[in-house]
């Protein structure tokens, strides 16, 4: 289930901080993997209704974005900034959906790489959410990195955990850079990388 298991890989966003410096314990979008059970093949579709009215599907900058109209508007915005990082585009072909949800965190391991945005991430600002989509996009080539070369699933270890969110949070302060973010949001991000706990919340718990 993706609610159970979170997949990051390599992404350029808070390096993909979902989480925000407007709140306090977020900073990166990033499901943790707590079991060594093997990743399900289906993922459950998500809902056709979501709290900000019918979700919609939209292809832009050869992403799919699924949500609704008002999560379109600020997911294109977001990926415009993008446009302006070259680092970005490494990691960008590995994230093909991005997808409003309840919370954020990257599921890597589908045919299509999912970035599951919650609302405290999209809602805060074009360059925080571009940041987020970074940072979990890093987790997921990450995941594919690795898994291409065990010639398997990989270990949570080779995408997930305290090193691969200090990975993430320096690509998303990269990136950040790049975009010409405001100072405080890579001031934000810089002050996580010595200990990135947030990654240790439970998905459940956690509101970005």
């Amino acid at each position: 289930m993706r609610k159970l298991l979170a997949v990051l890989l390599l992404a350029a966003a808070p390096s993909f901080a979902g989480a925000s410096p407007d709140f306090p314990i977020n900073a990166v979008t990033a499901r943790e993997l707590t079991t060594s059970a093997p990743v399900p093949a289906v993922v459950p579709a998500p809902p056709a209704q979501t709290a900000d009215g019918p979700r919609e599907t939209a292809v832009y900058r050869n992403f799919e974005i699924q949500g609704s109209a008002t999560f379109i508007a600020a997911t294109k915005s977001a990926l415009d900034l993008l446009g302006g990082s070259t680092t970005f585009t490494v990691i960008a072909p590995y994230i093909s959906v991005i997808e409003q949800a309840d919370r954020s965190g990257m599921v890597a391991w589908t045919a299509k790489p999912v970035f599951e945005v919650g609302n405290a991430t999209w809602k805060h600002s074009a360059q925080w959410y571009a940041g987020a989509i970074a940072h979990d996009g890093m987790h997921s080539l990450h995941y594919h990195t690795a898994k291409a070369a065990l010639a398997q699933e990989p270990p949570a270890e080779a995408w997930t955990g305290t090193e691969a969110e200090r990975e993430c949070l320096r690509l998303q302060v990269k990136v950040l850079t790049e975009i010409k973010a405001r100072q405080y949001m890579m001031d934000y991000v810089n002050s996580l990388i010595d200990d990135p706990g947030y990654h240790l919340i439970p998905y459940e718990d956690r509101d970005w």
